[in-house]
């Protein structure tokens, strides 16, 4: 089941006008009909009285723009304003606020260095090791250790 509604309450008020308009149907049967309550069809939000919070998100996002919703909600409150949680989000997201700001990606600084060449013989040791299974399905490892050009080869897991 989807968690995303339907039809927002917006969108369902102009149905129920359609239906009124269209059908002649009554405000309580258009209602029940597009499964919206009355009181939401005839609420009218009131959005000046949200101007102080758009001016205090304003303010606070310019002043530390790499604050998300928490925190800038948290020094609302500090700074002693009566509002909640879901209004403050509610214009917080009617700003565009709340997209991710993504930082830069930092690599450290490489400085390859060259590699060091041995002075004298058996100065420097090569070592790896290899797996492999055999036709009949047997497993073995090998412990490889090259010293110049010499290789010597090493049977960890003997055969069984």
């Amino acid at each position: 089941m989807s968690s995303k509604k339907a039809l927002k309450p917006a969108d369902k008020r102009d149905l129920v006008g359609i239906l009124q308009g269209e059908h002649g149907l009554s405000v309580r049967r258009a209602c029940k009909t597009v499964r919206l309550s009355r009181s939401v069809y005839h609420y009218k939000p009131d959005l000046a009285n949200d101007e102080p919070v758009i001016e205090a998100l304003v303010s606070l996002a310019d002043r530390y723009p790499r604050y998300g919703f928490g925190k800038l909600f948290l020094l609302m409150c500090r700074q002693g304003n009566p509002w909640n949680h879901k209004r403050v989000y509610r214009v917080y997201c009617s700003l565009k606020l709340n997209f991710r700001r993504k930082g830069k990606k930092r690599l450290p600084s490489r400085s390859p260095q060259p590699l060091a060449v041995p002075t004298d013989a058996n100065k420097c040791w090569s070592i790896d090791f290899m797996s492999d299974v055999l036709t009949s399905g047997q497993r073995f490892r090998t412990f490889n250790r090259a010293v110049g050009s010499l290789l010597a080869i090493f049977l960890i897991n003997t055969i069984s």
